[in-house]
């Protein structure tokens, strides 16, 4: 089983690909596993690689044991056991190396071998042993960061989403990233923002969900969030309203942590199902909310009579007629055996209109 799991990976042309191209010498066009080798001052160089039905070994040198002048095994041998490799198996169809039992193929990140993350760009399908399957995708080196848009750096466990943009970076363990980034590979943020370091508390806890309603409400509940702005009350029309209310209470410039939001006036509204919501906002622009589903149930106004308003009909009287005197002066001195005087005649009474 191990001798095979060798044998794929030394004749995977594509993984050996980016050290020596997809058209190399150490590509025979068929199954073939190769591998080559140069000893530090060159004075060896080799290549040795087998088929299911050949093996070759090729070694170049000085026959003094003097180094070479800078040849490696893949252009020092590799180009003899190709020639040779060719010519030998020129009649012999080519053919797989067996499958032996306890192997199965997995799907894996192709530059990493462990399984694939949701970052991984190319993935491939590899043999393993059923025992010692890959790494886990958590465990692969290509990986979404969540980074703060605020800070730039590593975002925390309670940074919003809105807040969060996801980057795709390849991940090396601490020890390598000084490697990695001088190797032009780009590494996450090593701090984590601490801008938004606690949970968002955004809730209504009286009046209750289901409660029924009347009259002036306090509402009560908590309306604290990190880089915290304000908070306002609202309501909307059903159970699932399509639109709320303008505020009915705030804006509020100050958090709460239990208490009394405000005052919700309900005299106004048609009797029926109603949602109070809550909005907390941030400084950063996001929102958080708390709903509750409610009965508004008014007492009905009483009926009351209502009398006729009277109306006023002005009543004209006629004017007298002047008295006109007559010819005949009154003496001012009368006779005094001349009896009593007559009274006047008395006036004339207006006609009604």
């Amino acid at each position: 089983m191990d001798a095979f799991l060798i044998s794929t990976m030394l004749s995977d042309n594509q993984a050996r690909a980016p050290i020596f191209g997809l058209n190399s010498v150490l590509n025979l066009g068929r199954p073939a596993a190769v591998k080559t080798g140069t000893t530090n001052d060159y004075r060896d160089a080799l290549t040795i690689g087998y088929t299911p039905e050949l093996v070759t070994g090729v070694w170049v040198g000085n026959a003094n044991n003097a180094p070479m002048q800078s040849l490696p095994g893949v252009s020092g041998a590799g180009p003899i056991w190709n020639r040779f490799m060719q010519t030998a198996l020129a009649a012999t169809p080519p053919g797989n190396f067996p499958v032996p039992a306890g192997v199965e193929q997995v799907e894996v990140c192709a530059d990493t071998g462990a399984r694939p993350s949701a970052a991984c760009p190319e993935k491939a399908t590899r043999w393993f042993a059923v025992d010692r399957p890959p790494l886990p995708a958590e465990a692969d080196l290509w990986q979404l960061v969540r980074i703060d848009k605020v800070t730039g750096q590593k975002a925390g466990e309670f940074t919003p989403a809105e807040q969060v943009e996801e980057k795709v970076f390849k991940v090396y363990p601490d020890i390598y990233r000084e490697w990695a980034e001088s190797h032009g590979i780009p590494q996450p943020p090593s701090e984590e923002s601490t801008l938004f370091d606690f949970a968002p508390e955004v809730t209504i806890t009286q009046p209750s969900e289901g409660q029924t309603v009347q009259g002036v409400v306090s509402v009560v509940g908590v309306a604290n969030v990190p880089s915290f702005a304000s908070y306002e009350l609202q309501y909307g029309i059903s159970h699932d309203p399509g639109a709320f209310s303008a505020a009915i209470w705030g804006p509020i410039g100050q958090p709460t942590t239990g208490g009394i939001l405000g005052q919700w006036d309900t005299q106004t509204l048609a009797n029926g199902p109603h949602t109070l919501r809550l909005v907390v906002r941030d400084s950063f622009g996001n929102s958080y909310e708390s709903r509750v589903r409610l009965f508004v149930s008014n007492p009905e106004p009483t009926a009351t009579t209502v009398l006729p308003t009277p109306t006023w009909t002005p009543v004209w009287t006629a004017t007298p007629e002047p008295i006109v005197p007559t010819s005949t002066p009154i003496s001012a001195n009368p006779p005094s055996d001349s009896g009593p005087v007559e009274p006047p005649s008395p006036l004339p009474t207006p006609n009604s209109p």
